[in-house]
């Protein structure tokens, strides 16, 4: 899933971006752990299963929104994100 909104916003710097996600990813996974065990503990894996689903759906549906379904030149942009010159 991140390779398709590198490959569409950042042509250049396309090394750093997928480094950054990368690293991203995993430092997500040590961060939600703990999380998750704390509210396995607190309300039972039924309900922390509930909220992360919903936790999940909240932020990847708006994201997936604006960088799949565009291209950066819809909204203004070049590719890498800076803004368009007129000829």
């Amino acid at each position: 899933m991140t390779s398709v909104p590198l490959a569409k916003w950042f042509q250049r710097e396309m090394g750093l971006a997928l480094a950054l996600a990368t690293t991203c990813l995993g430092i997500g996974g040590v961060f939600f752990l703990p999380v998750t065990q704390v509210l396995i503990d607190a309300v039972g894996w039924r309900t922390t299963w509930v909220v992360m689903a919903v936790a999940l759906m909240a932020h990847s549906i708006p994201l997936s929104e604006i960088f799949l379904s565009r291209q950066p030149e819809d909204i203004g942009l070049e590719v890498g994100g800076r803004p368009r010159v007129p000829l």
